[in-house]
């Protein structure tokens, strides 16, 4: 892919995520894809399959919580690679959130195959989603 195209890409995924619009972050997944995400002490949980990790999002309340998702910074590596930092606001009940999460993505096609997350403060992360 272009850098162009990856970068849309990216853009789209983060906002279909941040609206909960499921249809669409599964259009960019490809069935199989591995997602390592940061777990509450910082280590790495592997979740496999698109479906799995739409269902680790609809998990954490997306629809009700609304956070709003910015990208601050991404950077296309190759044709097949990218990074992404996002900072990531969020609030329910008395709580908010404030954190950044940097992707790295690798890319067969059009599908992302393979998303490694990474998170500044994972245990309050993990308070906030799990906290309702």
């Amino acid at each position: 892919m272009k850098e162009s195209e990856i970068k849309s890409m990216v853009f789209d995924l983060v906002q279909a995520i941040e609206r909960s619009d499921y249809k669409t972050v599964e259009k960019y997944f490809a069935n199989d894809i591995k997602n390592y995400v940061t777990n509450k002490e910082g280590g790495i949980n592997l979740v496999v399959g698109a479906q799995e990790y739409i269902n680790a999002l609809q998990s954490m309340n997306f629809r009700k919580v609304k956070p709003t998702l910015s990208i601050t910074q991404i950077h296309v590596i190759s044709n097949n690679q990218a990074m992404f930092m996002l900072e990531v606001n969020a609030r329910k009940l008395d709580k908010t959130l404030h954190n950044f999460a940097t992707f790295l993505i690798d890319i067969e096609g059009t599908k992302i195959v393979t998303m490694r997350m990474v998170e500044a403060l994972p245990r309050y992360s993990d308070q906030f989603w799990n906290d309702y």
